[in-house]
């Protein structure tokens, strides 16, 4: 018994110590953990990055939001970049032409286009969450209990629309924006 404490409490013929073999063990580990934690914020930072600059094509620009919840389609004008959560996530802030209301952007954003309007449009709102939401889903989505507000008819929501456009794009808010088209302020540089 003598004789293997005497092993494992010190050095003998090359060999470590258990207490110094642990403290390599651990200042391994944590070094790992650290470049690993590192890479992940890397990672996270890069990431973001990348959708700013993506969202920043929607500034001052018409777009079209699907909403995952049985609603019209959303059709705003772009604002400007905010980050929220913890995470910094970016999202892009738009002034919605129909409510007449600043929203936070959580779901799939197009570039405004008629075609691409009326396409979507025409699409029932469960045929939307379906397509944009659903796709590892294989059950057929029916989300009709959830409605939050009667769906218009896609012929007469689409000319609310655009009739709020062209209302929108005689206002203080759209004239003024369009004095800062190409300026948009990311909170990094692109490569070029």
């Amino acid at each position: 018994m003598a004789q293997m404490s005497k092993l494992f409490g010190e050095k003998m013929f090359g060999f470590i110590s258990v207490k110094e073999h642990r403290e390599i063990i651990a200042n391994i580990k944590e070094d790992y953990l650290n470049k690993s934690l590192k890479a992940t914020e890397e990672r996270l930072e890069a990431s973001n990055m990348i959708r700013e600059y993506e969202l920043s094509r929607f500034i001052n620009k018409f777009v079209i939001l699907v909403p995952n919840e049985m609603e019209n389609l959303r059709v705003g004008y772009g604002l400007k970049i905010q980050h929220i959560t913890k995470a910094n996530n970016p999202v892009l802030e738009y002034y919605d032409i129909m409510k007449k209301e600043n929203f936070i952007s959580m779901g799939k954003v197009f570039m405004f286009s008629e075609q691409k309007f009326n396409g979507l449009n025409k699409l029932e709102p469960n045929e939307r969450i379906a397509l944009f939401y659903a796709e590892h889903v294989q059950e057929e989505i029916n989300k009709n209990e959830t409605r939050k507000e009667e769906i218009e008819p896609y012929q007469s929501w689409a000319e609310k629309v655009f009739l709020e456009i062209e209302n929108f794009k005689k206002s203080d808010l759209y004239m003024e924006s369009q004095k800062n088209i190409g300026k948009v302020e990311l909170d990094f540089e692109p490569l070029n």
